[in-house]
């Protein structure tokens, strides 16, 4: 009697002491998985803030890409207005010279609202046979050293039987008057392509001199048809056809100036042709 009631005893105490050790594994098991659930949510959470993070970067990059997309076309339609306001002004022009041109030029605000373009000019057609008399008349009117040469980086071609010779231009740039467009292949098919169509055409990239320094630049043409013309057919254009109105701009001064207001958010670069082909301008923005 006396074992059996110590062995009661023994399992008592045991009992008491598992007891124990499950109250005690309570206490330790029920904070560390309040500490896990807290784990999963903080994650939980910080995964759906970084989902919704990017989304709304990507939402406010959109944005501004489309932005910049608006802008970028409006500033080169207001180009485009500039050079066909000018080509209707010299359709109704009595005449062309150097101090017209220049006060029309001037009243347009050119360079305070348009700072990275380089020049307005007005260019004349003439046929090879003209150009010696061309020549005479533009010394007799001020330009004592007027000749017909090539653009920068173009050679004399001897082939080309019609010529678009720079005349005036404001800014000034005394190496460029006498420029004969039709001596550089991309401004002259831009060029015969204006005057065919009587459409604003602007040239592929183009190398133009400016004050000693050689720069990528594009040329935009707009045919000058002399008032009451008939221009119903080609060849009607072609014979009414006097003189071209054109402004150029550099592409990256153009880039420059459309996305200046986004200093700090965008960096932008323009190609022609595919990402591989010659890069024309890189914007830092």
């Amino acid at each position: 009697m006396a074992s059996a009631g110590r062995f009661w005893k023994h399992v008592r105490v045991l009992g008491l002491r598992l007891n124990t050790w499950r109250s005690g594994t309570a206490r330790v098991t029920l904070p560390l998985a309040i500490v896990i659930v807290g784990w999963i949510f903080a994650g939980y959470f910080y995964i759906s803030f970084r989902k919704h993070e990017r989304i709304s970067e990507q939402a406010h990059f959109d944005a501004i890409v489309g932005a910049t997309q608006v802008r970028l076309e409006q500033q080169l339609e207001a180009y485009k207005d500039v050079v066909r306001g000018a080509a209707q002004f010299l359709t109704g022009a009595t005449k062309m010279d150097n101090e017209m041109w220049k006060a029309y030029v001037q009243r347009l605000h050119f360079q305070e609202r348009y700072p990275y373009s380089s020049a307005m000019s007005i260019s004349v057609p003439a046929s090879t046979e003209e150009l010696p008399a061309l020549e005479l008349r533009q010394r007799a009117l001020g330009f004592p050293t007027f000749r017909v040469h090539a653009p920068p980086l173009m050679a004399v071609d001897g082939s080309v039987g019609e010529h678009f010779i720079i005349l005036y231009m404001e800014p000034l740039t005394p190496t460029a008057i006498g420029a004969d467009h039709a001596m550089e292949p991309h401004r002259r098919a831009a060029i015969l392509r204006a005057r065919d169509t009587g459409e604003l055409v602007i040239t592929e990239p183009t190398t133009v001199l400016r004050e000693g320094i050689q720069s990528t630049a594009f040329l935009l043409f707009m045919p000058v048809y002399r008032a009451g013309s008939t221009l119903d057919t080609v060849a009607d254009r072609r014979a009414a056809l006097k003189a071209i109105a054109s402004a150029t701009f550099t592409p990256q001064g153009f880039f420059d100036s459309v996305l200046r207001p986004l200093q700090g958010q965008l960096i932008a670069e323009a190609f022609i042709g595919p990402i591989a082909s010659a890069k024309i301008g890189r914007a830092h923005v």
